[in-house]
């Protein structure tokens, strides 16, 4: 009975409260016991009766702070779990994000060096042409021209994709 009671108080009161009403507890029982039974008898009686109360209370309470633990960590997993979907979420734009600035610096690289090259090669093949029947004594250097800017262009794209192959693992 006492120790039901015990039980009781450690599951209502948290803290010093609840000890204080399983110390209450204790001096009753023990009080009673030693009352009743003699002051030797009693309490021997007594010392087991309040080492089961102590067990019991002090169960209560230990199992109490383990769910309260368990609620916390279980809160804490939702939280992580969250932060991770989060920290994936960024690191795919992050991604995303250096795609685009590298697809836009290839495409700037390409129109300053590459493309300024081609059209100086469709500009020359067109004098050459209007050459041919004008000059055609200057066809020759026009062509030298446009095999040496072809050769310029065929340069600059090898650089270009020379920058953009992944450096070669170490392994």
């Amino acid at each position: 009975m006492v120790e039901k009671l015990t039980e009781r108080a450690a599951l209502v009161f948290s803290g010093w409260e609840g000890w204080l009403w399983t110390g209450i507890y204790l001096a009753l029982s023990a009080g009673s016991l030693m009352y009743y039974l003699g002051a030797a008898r009693g309490l021997a009686l007594a010392l087991t009766t309040m080492a089961a109360e102590i067990i019991v209370a002090a169960y209560v309470r230990f199992n109490r702070e383990i769910q309260a633990a368990r609620a916390s960590s279980q809160e804490l997993l939702s939280e992580l779990g969250e932060t991770h979907r989060q920290l994936e979420k960024y690191a795919s734009q992050v991604e995303e994000l250096a795609a685009v600035q590298e697809r836009n610096r290839l495409a700037r690289e390409l129109h300053d060096s590459v493309s300024q090259v081609v059209f100086s090669i469709a500009l020359t093949a067109r004098s050459a042409q209007l050459l041919l029947d004008a000059e055609p004594e200057r066809l020759k250097e026009q062509i030298e021209r446009i095999q040496a800017m072809a050769s310029e262009a065929l340069a600059r794209l090898r650089a270009l994709i020379n920058e953009l192959r992944p450096p070669p693992s170490s392994i």
